[in-house]
């Protein structure tokens, strides 16, 4: 009885999970699309998640960090932009 509830909890965790991602993936392609009239009227946590996916896409590192300040980097380089 008990493996059965830890399995059906990992499967609903498993599910989620996979629905998580398919959702970011699919928001993540739609900012990538936006024209430069949806990026106009951005706002400024939106504008940071479209330069998120949009160096992610590029091969860069991206973390945000609080208080809006973007972090870009990739390997040798580490450049903070906020």
């Amino acid at each position: 009885m008990i493996f059965t509830i830890i399995g059906l909890a990992a499967a609903v965790f498993l599910i989620s999970k996979i629905i998580r991602e398919r959702k970011r993936v699919a928001w993540r392609n739609t900012v990538l699309m936006s024209g430069i009239n949806q990026i106009d009227v951005m706002k400024g946590e939106h504008f940071e998640l479209f330069l998120k996916a949009l160096f992610e896409q590029r091969g860069y590192i991206v973390e945000l960090t609080p208080k809006s300040n973007l972090i870009i980097s990739t390997q040798q380089f580490l450049k903070g932009i906020g």
